[in-house]
């Protein structure tokens, strides 16, 4: 009996590292992106259209193809004028219903909340929600 409740503790934690890994390479892909969407920016003085306008990055996806997050789902990207927002709609792919150019327009107040489907949001002027942190 103490082996089976040490064996279900260990499962229980490691699936817990398991996701938290997968929230933090999210986050960091979300920063790479960011910094991708500046250059490009700097380089034709507006934001691309599409996100796979973007050179590809670092041999993690083909040319042209849509960059998913490290669950496995597409972001979702939306440029305006000089601004953008990019989504990760977290472990769910479902969105929450955020007004997301609300939460970009309230500036970088960063919310972090411990729900792994609860959307990561990103514009141009950084986080806005960062979660599973």
């Amino acid at each position: 009996m103490i082996v089976l409740t040490l064996l279900t503790c260990l499962g229980w934690f490691y699936r817990r590292m398991e996701l938290y890994n997968i929230q933090v390479n999210n986050l960091e892909q979300s920063k790479f992106l960011y910094h991708e969407l500046t250059k490009f920016k700097t380089a034709h003085g507006t934001y691309p259209f599409y996100l796979n306008d973007l050179p590809v990055d670092r041999g993690q996806r083909a040319r042209g193809a849509v960059p998913v997050d490290y669950w496995g789902h597409p972001l979702y990207f939306e440029a305006r004028n000089d601004s953008f927002i990019l989504i990760s709609f977290g472990r769910d792919s479902k969105p929450d219903g955020l007004d997301y150019w609300s939460l970009r327009e309230k500036g970088e107040d960063v919310s972090i909340c411990h729900d792994w489907d609860a959307d990561q949001v990103m514009s141009d002027r950084w986080f806005h929600r960062e979660c599973g942190k």
